[in-house]
């Protein structure tokens, strides 16, 4: 997105509507401000990712993100809108947000599991059946690759997380349960060997 081509677009006409949120999450589809999809960096080529995705949970009425996929190479098809700039992206090289995740401000923080956090001293919270966008999480970020570990971190990392400290895998989905997700590219794995994690525990190091 570093390099495409700037349209010039009436940020306070198009972006910055507050909303009342009625759940503590909520999650946003293909999110956008006015018609085009919000962009993967908040400035011009900078401050990309969760800063992007913050930004528009607060307009919604949220205090942050804590989970959200990137939607790569998007801009030519459907041009993105920068937040912090109101430049509109239309380069094939332009990214968006598959979807992303928004937290109410009243959500209550990540709490120690019963028996204090891990032996470093650090928080811990465990997620049984950890979920993407109403998804199971894959156990592969993508298909064949960072399966385990770099998976459960990237995990960890959306929901605000150091790393994961301890995972489970499942077994494969049978036929008749929902697919899983990857969290590298948002996709849906579905079919017999797609396996998504039983238990993912993400830790902050004290």
């Amino acid at each position: 997105m570093k390099f495409g081509i700037l349209v010039t677009a009436g940020l306070l006409g198009l972006t910055m509507m507050f909303g009342g949120a009625q759940a503590a999450e909520q999650t946003f589809a293909k999110p956008k401000a006015g018609p085009f999809m919000i962009d993967w960096c908040l400035q011009w080529g900078a401050l990309c990712g969760k800063p992007a995705a913050d930004k528009f949970c607060q307009t919604k009425g949220y205090v942050q993100s804590n989970d959200f996929v990137e939607a790569v190479d998007i801009g030519a098809s459907t041009p993105t809108i920068v937040q912090g700039t109101g430049q509109v992206c239309n380069d094939p090289t332009c990214d968006g947000f598959t979807y992303l995740t928004c937290v109410k401000p009243d959500a209550p923080p990540p709490v120690p599991p019963p028996g204090g956090g891990g032996g470093s001293g650090g928080i811990e919270k465990t997620y049984n059946k950890p979920k993407l966008g109403g998804y199971r999480v894959n156990y592969c970020e993508t298909k064949g690759i960072g399966c385990g570990q770099d998976a459960a971190d990237a995990f960890c990392d959306a929901k605000g997380y150091d790393d994961a400290s301890d995972f489970e895998q499942s077994s494969p989905v049978p036929p008749g349960v929902k697919p899983s997700r990857f969290i590298g590219n948002g996709k849906i794995c579905k079919g017999p060997g797609c396996y998504a994690f039983n238990s993912i525990t993400c830790e902050n190091q004290p």
